[in-house]
């Protein structure tokens, strides 16, 4: 069990190892990215949102 153990955890160090971390570059455009799409998203779930609000609130007004 001990074996398994460290050959695990020399596992882990020596892929921990081949790791590229992003520049500073890469990595603000990658999260300028992530961020404008969130807002894009976030921007058509809410008109889908108030579409569908409307499209019931005036159905349910022509029924009573």
């Amino acid at each position: 069990m001990l074996k398994f153990l460290k050959e695990y955890f020399q596992s882990v160090i020596a892929e921990s190892r081949k790791i590229v971390w992003p520049n500073r570059d890469v990595l603000l455009r990658d999260s300028a990215t992530v961020v404008v799409f969130l807002v894009v998203s976030g921007l058509i779930v809410a008109a889908v949102d108030g579409f569908f609000t409307k499209l019931f609130e005036y159905a349910l007004s022509k029924i009573s």
